[in-house]
Formats: structure tokens, sequence, C-alpha cells
């Protein structure tokens, strides 16, 4: 416990100053990773597949998605 506390404590100094925001977009992997996190969730809601449930049984065998 008293390490994850002086965790904490070393990313909350190591914070000040920074916003999180920039650096959430301007970091570029972060950027591509809510891109596409935003998309397969936008995607799931749009389409009638679950593509994550369904994904290994499409994959294998493309004539059981109906």
């Amino acid at each position: 416990m008293y390490y994850a506390a002086k965790l904490l404590e070393v990313e909350a100094a190591e914070r000040q100053g920074k916003s999180l925001w920039k650096e959430f977009f301007g970091v570029r992997r972060n950027r591509r990773a809510a891109q596409s996190s935003f998309f397969v969730m936008f995607m799931q809601q749009v389409s009638p597949l679950h593509v994550s449930h369904n994904a290994t049984s499409m994959l294998t065998d493309p004539s059981s998605v109906a």
C-alpha cells in the first residue's frame, strides 16, 4: 500500500503544470488509441453484430455469419 501511495505522489508531482488534454491529444500514441476505441465503440452501437463476441466465429467460418 505504501508503494502505491508513493507512486501516486510521484505521478502527481510529474503532472504539475501539464494539461491532461494536451497530453492526451498531443501524444500520437494516445490520440490513435483514443480514435480507435471511439471507432470501435461507435460501431458496436451502430452495428447489429457484436464484433468482439463473434470475431472468432467470423474468422474461422465466414458462412456462419447471417
